[in-house]
């Protein structure tokens, strides 16, 4: 259980790090 818990914490994290570079992507700068 824990191991998977971890995972997901870090699928997260990892999705949420995609979409910042996206919304920079389509955010004109």
């Amino acid at each position: 259980m824990q191991s998977l818990s971890n995972r997901t914490d870090w699928e997260g994290k990892e999705r949420e790090k995609v979409a910042k570079v996206l919304t920079a992507h389509n955010t004109p700068s």
